[in-house]
């Protein structure tokens, strides 16, 4: 993955990409938060926000690798919706 193109949405995300970075998401602020605990709760908000907007782009790549518009992106913001929305991006194949 090139980090130069994380905040884009252009281009395509395959499934593989997709896993690894929710995981390494999830991993980095685990060791953020276990480093610093209750102090870097300000060093988490901004990272969190960071990697929200960072998100919301690799989210739009990985519909553009279903062939689908990234507008769809927005039906991850409705409850319930967004459980099986999130399936279908981790384990839908792409082109």
């Amino acid at each position: 993955m090139q980090f130069d193109k994380l905040f884009n949405a252009d281009g395509r995300v395959g499934r593989k990409d997709w896993i690894i970075w929710i995981v390494g998401i999830a991993i980095i602020f685990g060791i953020i938060a276990w480093i610093l605990g209750d102090r870097g709760q300000w060093v988490q908000a901004i990272l969190s926000i960071i990697a929200g907007i960072a998100g919301i782009f690799m989210g739009i790549k990985r519909l553009h690798d279903l062939d689908k518009s990234g507008w769809l992106y927005l039906l991850g913001f409705i409850p319930i919706v967004n459980f099986f929305f999130a399936i279908y991006l981790i384990f839908f194949k792409g082109t």
